[in-house]
């Protein structure tokens, strides 16, 4: 067991490759247990505070549940709710909520930000995504990929096809590598990082296409390690292979058309449960 009460989660750099790994059983016994009813509320008292500069769907719901099922209370305050960044500082901010709140979650745009947050909130912070960072959405990540492959994280081999710069490019590389899994980033060489080797027993399509109009998706799809993707010699079927777009996972013994298919369709994501 490790504690890691009062610790705040910005990223995953900051986590031991141990701690990565409590954290997901964690999440993987809490996700059981609310399934078989005989989930102990555990945060009966507490009070988090919501603060999304960005707008979302599935993150404001995973947190608002997860918090819900273990007994706390959370404040949701959008960019129309709250004065940060406007006319009180960050700093300020953090502070005032911190006495008032047991734990803030933070969705918004610049790192520093949420860094910023953590640093003078005196409470646990924790990243629902950056510009630079979506830990929150790697542990889901990896807690699908675990539970559809039937295998130990250890043995988990993926590929991200994307943008290699963005927040889930980087979160998924790190988090990787700190686990020390088999991985692979398949990019266009004005994105970053890019290899082209599709070795992963999961393949991620990354944000980096969901949010386009479906013509966009496949000139940029055009472009992925120089448009040789859709017509790869590999075009082959891959046993056992699962295709996921960030949080839906596909099935697909065709891992080109499951490509050309990519949709915004998504399906609920593990939710990951902040412990106070």
């Amino acid at each position: 067991m490790y504690n890691l009460r009062n610790r705040s989660f910005l990223k995953e750099i900051d986590f031991a490759a141990r701690e990565l790994e409590h954290l997901l059983k964690l999440s993987a016994a809490l996700k059981t247990v609310k399934y078989a009813g005989t989930e102990v509320p555990r945060l009966t008292g507490k009070e988090i505070a919501l603060i999304f500069e960005k707008t979302s769907t599935r993150t404001r719901s995973a947190f608002e549940v997860a918090a819900y099922d273990q007994g706390a209370h959370v404040t949701y305050l959008d960019p129309s709710g709250s004065q940060l960044g406007h006319k009180e500082s960050i700093a300020d901010t953090a502070r005032v909520l911190g006495r008032m709140y047991d734990a803030i979650e933070f969705r918004g745009s610049a790192q520093s930000d949420v860094e910023e947050l953590a640093a003078h909130a005196g409470v646990p912070v924790y990243n629902g995504l950056t510009n630079e960072w979506h830990p929150t959405q790697t542990l889901a990540d990896f807690l699908t990929m675990h539970e559809s492959s039937h295998r130990p994280y250890d043995a988990i081999t993926y590929t991200y096809m994307g943008d290699a710069r963005s927040n889930m490019g980087r979160s998924l590389l790190m988090m990787g590598a700190i686990i020390g899994l088999q991985f692979a980033i398949a990019a266009n060489r004005n994105s970053g990082l890019g290899v082209a080797l599709l070795l992963g027993m999961t393949f991620i399509l990354g944000w980096w296409l969901g949010p386009l109009p479906e013509p966009q998706q496949f000139i940029r799809l055009s472009r992925v390690s120089d448009g040789q993707i859709a017509s790869h010699p590999r075009r082959q079927r891959v046993p056992q292979s699962s295709f996921r777009h960030q949080a839906e996972e596909r099935s697909d013994g065709e891992f080109s058309n499951a490509i050309e298919r990519g949709s915004t369709h998504h399906r609920g994501q593990p939710a990951h449960r902040p412990a106070c």
